[in-house]
């Protein structure tokens, strides 16, 4: 087992040493993922395809999270010095998450706040690197230089806050997230002219601050100091500042990696390689200040805190026990927005570099600097709490590799069978899903088998009502002239979604084979204003003695 080795006296410049800072510390791994999608972007993305991520940052992103909660709630004295965050914080944390899960208006607020706070997340870590290597090679940083530095900081992410904000935006940075049908991001809605406006004077502004910055830090160092802080600064402009205008004013296309069709997909790796950023000042503290006597066995407790802290509340608050959401229809949402928050909460009062003893470990190196052994806690909790990350870690290896494998590869086949397998066993740890059943009734409507179609539509309303489901329900009983049962599986379907043009006609159709001439005909009238254009709606309507709406006119 290879040991956490501090910088020695002798090179006190570096943490673990300059090819590993600077690779993983400052970002020239992801500059190395930069430059090959720019000119392989397809290569890169079938060698590393978008669904492979999701065990990419189950390995990653969450002993990255686990990272922060060994550092504030393993050791006794830390729990008693941040109770604030420990506790009370923590407590109103989660009292959040449970009310999203029944209210989709406060969980898309919540899911909004944690995807526009993360990008100012990944900016902190950055300008903290960079005040750090400057500090350790005794750069004097003046007070003009600190503030332009911040600002410059400060003002890439405003790029970012402004694209998130102008409208529906897709910027691509955070996790990955399925798309979950109970919320939404809500941009405050920042009109485009003002948008445009704001490029241009945060843009200018940030060239500014950046190369005042750089001036005067060079008057008094050397290019060798200064290096890995140009590095991250460089970082910093490739994650945020160069590919938000670059996708703002539509120029630089042609790059993959600034382009606004690869944003999702490099956006992860924007994530990856921050979640290895903080992985690697971690572990080099958590050697000089915890006594941990490896980085695999570290490593290993902190994936498998983050699996627990991940894990727990999905298992939870499942539609089987605690909640009422699917997995993949807005709880795996609620779940990341509420564990990121509390990292990012908790980040922000932990890594002080005014703390005296992180500065001593992070700052100077200061041998003299005693590990903290006592751990607290009674005996059986350690042991529940590791088993418990355990489980969560299987569950989720399981659980991708089935949705994965089991269902989508499955459903590209039109294999029902290895689906209804995948199905029954993501059930079982708590991923059971309407859009998985109404697959396997669609398959089922396919091979003729109505009777089964018609069991696994009504499991997946079992699980979460969805229109989609009520609307093929709706449909199938149609053909099967069970106009009654279709008519109000279309009632259903629009009460969910009252704009649906395709569902009022059917419903117009049951309406009027049931004898209710005034119901079809309110439907068709109703499904005319969604869609002005249809010709043949208006001569339906005429033909059943109505009025035709106006073409245009909007739906009230």
């Amino acid at each position: 087992m290879s040991t956490l080795a501090a910088p020695t006296p002798s090179n006190p410049r570096w943490l673990f040493g300059p090819v590993s800072d600077l690779l993983f510390g400052c970002g020239i791994a992801y500059m190395g993922i930069f430059a090959l999608m720019t000119v392989a972007a397809e290569q890169v993305e079938a060698t590393v395809p978008i669904t492979s991520f999701l065990l990419i940052t189950l390995v990653i992103a969450a002993p990255h999270y686990g990272a922060t909660l060994l550092r504030v709630y393993e050791s006794r004295e830390d729990r008693r010095a941040y109770t604030l965050f420990t506790i009370w914080i923590t407590a109103g944390l989660i009292g959040i998450f449970v009310t999203s899960l029944y209210s989709p208006v406060l969980g898309s607020l919540w899911f909004t706040l944690y995807m526009t706070w993360s990008p100012w997340h990944y900016s902190g870590q950055n300008y903290g690197l960079v005040v750090l290597f400057l500090r350790r090679r005794g750069v004097t940083i003046e007070p003009r230089a600190k503030q332009l530095l911040y600002a410059s900081f400060i003002l890439s992410y405003a790029i970012v806050f402004v694209a998130f904000h102008t409208g529906v935006s897709s910027t691509g940075y955070g996790p990955a997230l399925p798309q979950g049908d109970s919320y939404v991001f809500v941009p405050i809605g920042i009109p485009l002219y003002m948008a445009n406006a704001l490029y241009a004077g945060l843009g200018g502004l940030y060239l500014l601050t950046t190369a005042g910055t750089l001036f005067l830090l060079a008057r008094g160092s050397n290019l060798r100091d200064l290096g890995p802080a140009l590095v991250l600064i460089a970082s910093q402009a490739l994650w945020f500042a160069i590919p938000g205008l670059a996708r703002a004013s539509g120029t630089l296309q042609g790059i993959a990696p600034l382009s606004n069709l690869t944003a999702p997909y490099i956006g992860l790796w924007i994530a990856i390689a921050h979640c290895v950023q903080y992985l690697w000042v971690t572990t080099y503290y958590a050697a000089r200040d915890e006594n941990h006597v490896g980085r695999t066995r570290y490593l290993t407790k902190a994936l498998l805190a983050g699996s627990a802290a991940w894990g727990v509340p999905a298992l939870l608050f499942s539609p089987g026990l605690l909640g009422n959401v699917p997995y993949n229809m807005g709880l795996f949402m609620m779940v990341a927005a509420t564990v990121n928050l509390h990292h990012f909460i908790l980040d922000g009062a932990i890594w002080k570099l005014r703390d005296p003893r992180l500065a001593k470990i992070l700052l100077r190196s200061d041998d003299s600097v005693g590990p903290r052994l006592d751990r607290g806690g009674s005996s059986f909790v350690r042991p529940l709490f590791w088993a418990t990350g355990f489980v969560c870690l299987v569950i989720f290896v399981v659980g991708d590799l089935e949705a994965q494998y089991g269902v989508t590869r499955a459903g590209e086949r039109g294999d029902a069978a290895r689906i209804e397998k995948a199905t029954r066993r993501l059930a079982r740890i708590g991923r059971d899903s309407p859009k998985l059943h109404h697959q396997l009734a669609l398959l089922a409507q396919r091979d003729g088998d109505l009777v089964r179609a018609e069991t696994e539509f009504k499991a997946a309303l079992e699980v979460y009502e969805t229109k989609n489901v009520w609307h093929n329900l709706g449909t199938m009983y149609l053909s099967q002239q069970r106009f009654d049962e279709a008519l109000h599986a279309f009632d259903e379907a629009l009460a969910l979604d009252p704009s649906l043009a395709q569902t009022r006609v059917h419903a117009s159709t049951a309406a009027l084979s049931l004898g209710q001439r005034e119901l079809a005909l309110d439907h068709l009238k109703a499904a005319a204003r969604l869609a002005p254009n249809d010709r043949g709606l208006r001569r339906r309507i005429v033909e059943l003695g109505g009025e035709p709406n106006p073409p245009g006119q909007a739906l009230p």
